[in-house]
């Protein structure tokens, strides 16, 4: 069981956030200056990447940005520093595919 909070940082990436909880386990943060929502839950995870206005895709319903899901075996019961790889994978993959600012 997940207990705590995780504080990721990675100034290449500018990739800042918070990592927590379980069932599910979720982190907000940013990432080259644009906001992002992580979310495991049952056996999925999603990586979500804000608009330009900062909303996200799934909150107001439009085409996301940047967006990426998988599986997990246990996905609402991941540790957290498994959810911070895969954070942290999908931005460098966000940073990389958008030639942002690193």
């Amino acid at each position: 069981m997940n207990s705590g909070l995780e504080t990721v940082s990675d100034p290449l990436l500018q990739l800042n956030c918070e990592v927590w909880g379980y069932a599910p386990v979720q982190a907000i943060g940013t990432v080259a200056g644009r906001e992002f929502y992580f979310r495991a839950r049952h056996t999925e995870w999603t990586f979500e990447v804000a608009t330009e206005s900062g909303d996200l895709p799934s909150d107001i319903g439009v085409a996301p940005v940047f967006f990426r899901e998988g599986t997990h075996e246990n996905a609402s019961w991941m540790p957290l520093n498994e959810a911070t790889a895969i954070i942290k994978r999908n931005a460098l993959e966000f940073v990389t595919s958008t030639g942002r600012p690193t």
